[in-house]
């Protein structure tokens, strides 16, 4: 359940974007990325990524994210997240981090574990 955009931007920055420094801190240029973004939600096909930097890709994925009505990690469970991640037993706070992300909504679950596994990479 991980949105279109977000599976297409990281799989070509997977492919092309290891090896640039300062990848998702450098700004790809605006005005790309806010038409990146709006030929992804016009639903018209996949754009060609291969025509686009990759600091532009970043900036899509990022602009994406705070761009959604509700985040991930809906504001609702963000104080329940920060106290487990203050948890000093470590076995314990992977349980309770376990725990509160098996209480997301699974769109939000797949997504945020698409990014995990794609951010450790």
């Amino acid at each position: 359940m991980v949105p279109g955009i977000i599976q297409h931007c990281v799989n070509e920055v997977e492919v092309r974007g290891f090896d640039i420094v300062g990848l998702y801190r450098v700004p790809g240029a605006e005005k790309e990325v806010k038409e990146l973004k709006e030929r992804f939600l016009r639903g018209k096909g996949i754009p060609n990524l291969g025509k686009y930097d990759v600091n532009v890709i970043c900036g899509c994925i990022k602009d994406f994210l705070r761009s959604l009505q509700e985040p991930l990690i809906g504001r609702w469970f963000w104080k329940d997240f920060a106290l487990a991640s203050d948890i000093s037993d470590i076995t314990q706070r992977h349980n309770e981090i376990d725990r509160l992300v098996k209480d997301l909504p699974p769109p939000n679950q797949d997504t945020l574990g698409f990014l995990i596994l794609h951010l450790q990479r």
